[in-house]
Formats: structure tokens, sequence, C-alpha cells
């Protein structure tokens, strides 16, 4: 038997109940989460059994501190420090994770309009603000301000992304969006544009009327806050 201790709980393993067959005779509902990630993983390795594997990803600081949410701020580097988690498991342990985000972004856009800022910043503070390079996503909307589609258009360094103007129109076109939304995080925690942030708004804004596109805002993240475009009289 082991213990461990992850997102304000603790979970027990008992080795010689295993999870499957917990599962098999008494529903998915009964595991913890612990069990969870063992089913995921399946196997341990020569050296380790999956229970200590799963005990090791559990103890990440990231995921003693968020629990299982905290899955979705590990990183491919962060899992691969482990002994016994190869490029496979952590494949298998972030794609769940993001499945998990994709669930919730889904069932969440279904009651979700994007019409004001804080509406949209709240919707992606948690997924932006802890990232380490500028990450550039169009979100698509249709006439009642309701999430149609997002797009990631620019993943860059820890202080500049560059956006393809002629990747985000089609996108947009393709998607039959009436209205789209920019959102890009600063890694530095501080929201507040520069130069080439206030450039491309202005740039995008144009080309956006010459389409008959609403383009609606541009969000910039940072560390718990956010600064809007639109509320600044940029858009």
């Amino acid at each position: 038997m082991s213990i461990y201790q992850g997102g304000g709980k603790s979970f027990t393993f008992l080795k010689d109940n295993l999870p499957i067959e917990r599962f098999e005779r008494f529903g998915i509902s009964t595991l913890s989460d612990a069990d969870l990630l063992a089913i995921i993983l399946r196997t341990g390795t020569r050296n380790s059994d999956v229970f200590n594997l799963v005990s090791e990803v559990l103890q990440l600081d990231k995921v003693k501190k968020y629990g299982l949410p905290g899955l979705l701020r590990v990183s491919r580097s962060d899992l691969l420090k482990i002994d016994g988690i190869g490029s496979v498991k952590a494949a298998q342990i972030i794609a769940v994770a993001e499945i998990s985000r994709r669930i919730r972004v889904t069932s969440a856009c279904e009651s979700v309009s994007f019409c004001n800022p804080e509406t949209v910043s709240d919707y992606y503070m948690e997924e932006l603000r802890n990232l380490d390079r500028e990450r550039v996503i169009a979100v698509f909307l249709d006439t009642r301000y309701k999430r149609i589609t997002e797009s990631v258009l620019s993943i860059g360094t820890v202080n500049a992304s560059v956006l393809d103007a002629r990747e985000l129109f089609s996108e947009a076109l393709k998607h039959n969006a009436v209205s789209f939304i920019l959102l890009h995080n600063h890694p530095s925690g501080d929201p507040t544009p520069g130069r080439d942030d206030i450039s491309v708004t202005r740039k995008i804004k144009e080309a956006a009327k010459m389409l008959e596109l609403n383009f609606t805002d541009h969000i910039i993240i940072g560390d718990n806050r956010f600064f809007s475009m639109k509320e600044h009289g940029y858009i």
C-alpha cells in the first residue's frame, strides 16, 4: 500500500485491489485520481511499477498545488524528468489532460457569450497566463457572439510572436465567422501592449473592414490581468 497527497487530498493505492478490477466490480466513480492515472499508464517499468510512476506524477509541484487540473500546467519536459516516464507515457498523460480541457471548453461554450473582454479573459486566463512563450489565438464567433472554434495562429518567443493575417482571415472565412477576437499572452505577466501590438491591431482592424468581418477585440493576457484594445480605443 502507498499513500500520496495532491490538491489538498490524499489517496491510497491498494496494490492487491487493482484499479481495473475495482472499475469492473464497482464502476468508474469509485476510482481515485491515482487509480485513473494508473489505468491510463497501464504498465510500469522494470525498476518501477505503475503505482510508483503515478505517485511520482502526482508529486510534481503543479499537481500537488492544483490537483488533477495541475496536469494542464505540466510540460512534457517535467514528465520526462521522472524515471520511468518516456515519450509515450508523457504523451498519454498530456493527451488525456488536453482531452479534458477540450471537453470543458466545448461544454462551457454552449452557455458563454463572448461579448465582453471580462468574459473572454476569464475564459482563457488559466490557459495562457502561465505559458513561457507568446501564443496568438483567434476565436471565431457567430452572430450571437457564441464561439464557433478557435485557432492557434502563432507560437513565438518569450517576448514576441508573428501573426499571419492571411491565415487569420482564411480561417475566419472557412468557418463562416461573423466576428473574431484575437488573444495573446505576455509571459512577463504585464499585459500592457507594446508598439508592435498596437500596430498589428490597427492593421487587422482595417483589413477586417474590407472583408466585412467584425474585429471584436484584441485581448492581451498577463498574470491574472488583461488589457482590452477595444476598451482602450484601439479598435
